[in-house]
């Protein structure tokens, strides 16, 4: 859903604040700069455990 969507939808209140398209663009340049080296990060063992079982729940019943 695109931010205008949202507004459209009453998701957002009268006095939501609004950012222009270079803003919402430059902030999610920083975001992706600040969160990439991350992403790259080994994943601790028990946290790859617990997700591998939250998918065979979810395979079991759907």
């Amino acid at each position: 859903m695109t931010y205008d969507e949202g507004k459209e939808r009453g998701r957002l209140g009268e006095d939501a604040p609004i950012l222009d398209a270079s803003t919402r663009e430059r902030l999610g340049r920083r975001m992706r700069e600040m969160y990439e080296p991350v992403l790259d990060e080994p994943l601790d063992p028990r946290l790859a455990e617990l997700l591998q079982a939250l998918e065979q729940a979810r395979s079991a019943h759907g």
